[in-house]
């Protein structure tokens, strides 16, 4: 009966999914437990459905619900967000709250799926911007390069603390979304990577490197695990230039990241 029911949750999705073009990989695994995958949904002997969410192999959040509308609208929202933020990074508008490409697409994404789904999200964004209206002159991308943007986190850090400063420019969003920013500003120094900007990668190094020491593990683990996933699809002596720019604690991370890799090759 369990295997059932999860069996025609896991068929929705994937039906839901299709729709709306969704990679397979941003859906969640249903009834078992993977490591490496941030959603999980499982159905328990009552019927109830729950939804977790983990970060760092460990459980962060559950939900549970008898409503399946509910836990399709959990699933998508956070699929659709995932897919909102890739496209606003292919599709950026210089000097704008980046919020603004990426509300719009979530709405537009959910809306394929559910009028009731898209309202719902619309009236989150909404209450977000209540408390944080968009600013169109926050983000980093607007100052002349990543470095002057470092500086500026460096100097407030000097007085309040390097995650204080850093977390200044995020937006004031919270929670997870702050994980989505610092993972997405990740990719970003990725890209400068790539292109040989040693002086900003250098600059990236020393922030992960504080984090580090400070003990905030929790908090880089996410960003710096996508960053690896970059370097590791660099060329060799690509990797061994910013290798050399790591710091103790960062290189001790990256081969623990890396061992972590090639155990699950």
């Amino acid at each position: 009966m369990v295997n059932d029911s999860l069996e025609k949750l896991k068929k929705k999705v994937e039906e839901l999914a299709f729709k709306i073009n969704a990679p397979s990989n941003l859906l969640p695994e249903f009834g078992r437990e993977i490591w490496n995958a941030p959603r999980n949904v499982q159905v328990d002997g009552f019927g109830f459905m729950h939804y977790f969410i983990f970060e760092d192999c460990q459980e962060i959040e559950r939900r549970i619900t008898n409503e399946i509308d509910e836990i399709l609208y959990w699933i998508f929202a956070d699929v659709t967000l995932s897919m909102a933020i890739n496209y606003e990074r292919h599709h950026r508008v210089q000097r704008q709250d980046f919020r603004r490409v990426r509300f719009d697409k979530q709405e537009e994404l959910l809306g394929k799926l559910s009028q009731k789904w898209k309202d719902k999200e619309y009236a989150e964004h909404q209450r977000l911007l209540t408390s944080y209206p968009f600013d169109d002159l926050a983000r980093p991308d607007s100052r002349k390069n990543f470095e002057d943007f470092y500086c500026h986190v460096r100097n407030e850090f000097s007085q309040i603390g390097l995650l204080n400063a850093w977390t200044r420019y995020d937006w004031s969003l919270g929670g997870n979304e702050n994980s989505f920013i610092m993972s997405e500003l990740c990719m970003e120094m990725a890209g400068w990577v790539s292109k040989g900007s040693q002086t900003d990668t250098k600059c990236f190094m020393d922030i992960i490197e504080q984090y580090l020491t400070d003990g905030d593990i929790a908090l880089i683990s996410m960003i710096y695990t996508d960053f690896l996933v970059a370097i590791v699809e660099l060329k060799s002596n690509e990797r061994d230039v910013i290798k050399g720019m790591m710091g103790v604690e960062t290189r001790t991370h990256y081969q623990n990241l890396l061992n972590l890799y090639s155990e699950n090759d």
